[in-house]
């Protein structure tokens, strides 16, 4: 378990965006906050955790892939390709 603060130490953020990055996680269902303020990972259903620890098995072997995945600006390709038969008036 990791307090706020000690998350906070470890990636160097602003306590504010740790805080609420925190608070998000919870409400998604990953994480749990006990009553001393340390979280802890709790994901809301088997699925959910079945999902993360999937995750993190190809992250271990495909981390590039995944970082990629994550950072790079996508673009919708259904509307890139729609929008090539769009008529316009010239």
């Amino acid at each position: 378990m990791w307090s706020a603060a000690e998350i906070f130490q470890n990636i160097q953020s602003s306590q504010a965006s740790v805080e609420q990055r925190l608070a998000s996680l919870v409400a998604a269902g990953l994480i749990a906050k006990d009553e001393k303020g340390c979280f802890r990972f709790a994901p809301k259903d088997d699925d959910t955790g079945k999902l993360v620890k999937d995750l993190a098995d190809a992250y271990k072997t495909r981390r590039v892939r995944i970082i990629e995945a994550i950072y790079t600006r996508k673009t919708d390709a259904v509307r890139t390709f729609a929008d090539a038969f769009k008529f316009r008036k010239d």
